[in-house]
């Protein structure tokens, strides 16, 4: 999930989180202000990262 341009890694407390940062997904599932989780490409608004199709190609 970490190809995904809205997924920011936290790590706390040892534990790597990925957290999603797409307003509007949390706008859809109204969570506005609080975190939510990556669900990677099975996420209705994932658009994966420019640099990781360059490293494809």
């Amino acid at each position: 999930m970490d190809n995904c341009k809205y997924s920011n890694n936290v790590c706390i407390d040892g534990i790597k989180h990925e957290i999603c940062s797409n307003e509007e997904l949390k706008t859809i599932n109204k969570t506005d202000g609080k975190n939510i989780p990556c669900m990677g490409p099975k996420c209705g608004k994932f658009e994966e990262k420019k640099e990781y199709k360059d490293e494809r190609n």
